[in-house]
């Protein structure tokens, strides 16, 4: 197991640090994972998630390394998402009810304001043109 989580977080171009944040383990114990001087967690399927994998195929290597599950190939296979939205995402897996309703609120009011200064910011570099008569 320790080698293919040291090759998949390289080939996802991930730190020590960001795949910690994805899901939830420390760096140090990713670190122990991957030298083999721990030989497994409780997170494991939460790693298995950040690194995009099956989780059996990481546990022992049989087994497909895709995620089988539809949805979940559609999640993971989507769009390329940002490094910051993989760690936005790991954290929302780990929220529940009633923090995830308020930090969808939360959201929605960033966006609205962000839309809001945007629409004022082009009212300036770009003023509503006015018409002139002549005559």
């Amino acid at each position: 197991m320790s080698s293919r989580i040291a090759l998949r977080r390289k080939a996802l171009g991930l730190t020590l640090g960001e795949l910690a944040r994805l899901c939830g383990i420390s760096p140090g114990a990713i670190g122990d994972l991957e030298h083999g001087r721990q030989l497994t967690t409780t997170k494991l399927h939460h790693l298995a998630r950040a690194l995009q994998v099956n989780l059996e195929w990481l546990e022992s290597g049989e087994g497909s390394m895709e995620i089988d599950a539809p949805a979940s190939r559609a999640y993971y296979h989507g769009p390329q998402l940002s490094q910051d939205a993989l760690l936005v995402a790991a954290q929302w897996d780990r929220l529940v009810e009633p923090a995830r309703s308020q930090t969808r609120a939360m959201i929605d009011s960033f966006v609205t304001v962000q839309q809001r200064e945007s629409r004022k910011q082009r009212e300036v570099t770009h003023p509503p043109r006015t018409k002139v008569r002549l005559g």
